[in-house]
């Protein structure tokens, strides 16, 4: 699935969960029907503008990116960051010392991937 269609599928569902007609989506976004027609297309849809996409979220009270992203990609982002919360949980419990080599470690591993 593409960019477009998942843009397409998400602002599908966020009208459907808000149980509104494609009309007056089209009204609360103040934007003309036709186009959330085009977004939504299964077959070709368009993507929206940066604009639209912002009203979308702010509107519905959605994170940019339940809009952009699947949910597959959502679930991968929230597992690394659930990964890397976990380990720097870890450090934390450390001493000092061993902070400051972890720290270390991690500065020279970056640096070298600059």
């Amino acid at each position: 699935m593409d960019l477009a269609q998942i843009i397409s599928q998400n602002i599908r569902q966020i009208r459907k969960e808000a149980k509104l007609s494609q009309r007056e989506f089209a009204e609360t976004l103040d934007v003309k029907q036709p186009n959330i027609h085009r977004w939504e297309s299964r077959t070709n849809p368009i993507i929206p503008s940066v604009e639209a996409l912002v009203k979308i979220a702010i509107r519905f009270k959605k994170p940019t990116d339940e809009i952009i992203l699947s949910a597959m990609q959502r679930k991968r982002a929230h597992s690394n960051n659930l990964a890397l919360s976990k380990r720097i949980k870890l450090i934390e419990k450390l001493g000092t010392e061993d902070q400051k080599t972890v720290l270390d470690l991690l500065d020279a591993f970056l640096k070298s991937k600059k």
